[in-house]
């Protein structure tokens, strides 16, 4: 009835997958904005998939439209559902209010920095009051799960087409000097990432490339104190460059951005907030070669770079439209259709998820 000495030394437990917790997905297209029952079948089949992370937009313009009048109605749904599936939660805190915004033009550009770093910081404050731990939402909702666990501060703001002014180490460190206290004052669990890849990209002015992690740790030494991991977005270049590519442009620069980190005696973690390749465009992989790159990644970051890479977050969880002339929406894993190209599928084996058929939302959100 109970098995002898042997069957008990022969069995073994049961271990997780060896990406299990560490695999997140990137959304992408404004998941908030659809109906409650689109939300949570999208969150389930992700949950099913074996997929315990997302990461979406918390857009500063849409939350507080005006001065200190904020509109919570469609996170609060997407909250909830996470919540539901138990999912947690990477916001990103972006970009610009326009009423905030630095947009010398006034022409309703949210991708300028805020004239004031205090008001990006209220406003994060306010997410943390109302999603955090001991948010206002929970203490109302009888879910028991609070699904946001951490915070990118910005988008890319090394790149000038999120920061059009131009990207600035010193704005964004101001931001990230006002924005870190503000959360921490409400919710000291949740972690706090700030943006450091390896290089800044500038189309208003010359030269094209430059640093940025190195510039960063050198003016904000700081830095290691005022966040828990840095975000960074390792895309390869050109776009189709294998996962096992080096160099500065290569995937490898992952390593490159631990060096620069080394080099100023930090060692924050490394987030992978984003990475993935195009199925459609001028320089575009296969399906299969989109797949074949991405458990490279998954190797690479959890393998040669394991005991500093925490998180991986594959982009992007949305439908690509297969144009040859718009890359920048074909890093989705699921056809035109909504149906789950071969990277999903073998995302899900290698974390022991339940595989699943055609996306479930599909239609709803049609």
């Amino acid at each position: 009835m109970y098995g002898t000495d042997r069957d008990r030394a022969s069995a073994s437990p049961i271990r997780p997958p060896a990406y299990a917790g560490r695999v997140g997905m990137a959304l992408s297209n404004d998941t908030y904005d659809l109906p409650t029952p689109s939300i949570e079948a999208e969150l389930k089949q992700l949950a099913s998939g074996g997929i315990t992370w997302v990461r979406e937009d918390l857009p500063w313009a849409r939350i507080e439209p005006s001065q200190g009048q904020f509109d919570w109605a469609r996170l609060d749904r997407f909250f909830l559902a996470a919540g539901r599936q138990r999912m947690n939660v990477l916001g990103i805190l972006d970009y610009s209010a326009v009423w905030a915004s630095s947009n010398p033009e006034a022409d309703g550009s949210v991708f300028y920095p805020p004239r004031r770093s205090s008001d990006f910081a209220t406003y994060a404050k306010a997410v943390v009051m109302r999603y955090g731990s001991t948010g206002s939402l929970w203490k109302r909702s009888g879910i028991a799960f609070r699904p946001l666990q951490a915070l990118e501060v910005w988008n890319e703001p090394y790149g000038s087409w999120f920061w059009r002014s131009g990207p600035s180490v010193s704005q964004y460190v101001s931001l990230v000097r006002a924005t870190s206290p503000a959360i921490r004052s409400v919710d000291s669990t949740i972690k706090i990432l700030a943006s450091g890849d390896l290089l800044s990209w500038d189309d208003n002015s010359e030269p094209h490339e430059r640093s940025w992690i190195g510039q960063m740790l050198s003016v904000a030494p700081d830095i290691r104190w005022l966040v828990d991991a840095l975000a960074v977005h390792p895309y390869p270049e050109p776009r189709d460059a294998h996962a096992d590519s080096g160099g500065l442009h290569g995937f490898g620069r992952v390593a490159l951005i631990r060096e620069a980190e080394m080099a100023a005696r930090v060692k924050l973690p490394l987030w992978i907030t984003e990475i993935g390749w195009p199925t459609a465009g001028a320089v575009a992989v296969t399906p299969d070669r989109q797949a074949t790159n991405l458990l490279a990644v998954f190797r690479r970051s959890f393998g040669e770079w394991g005991g500093y890479v925490q998180r991986v977050f594959v982009f992007a969880w949305y439908r690509s439209n297969d144009d040859p002339n718009d890359p920048e929406h074909n890093y989705g894993l699921l056809d035109p259709q909504g149906h789950p190209r071969p990277a999903w599928d073998a995302i899900v084996k290698v974390l022991g998820g339940r595989p699943g058929g055609d996306c479930a939302w599909c239609s709803a959100s049609s």
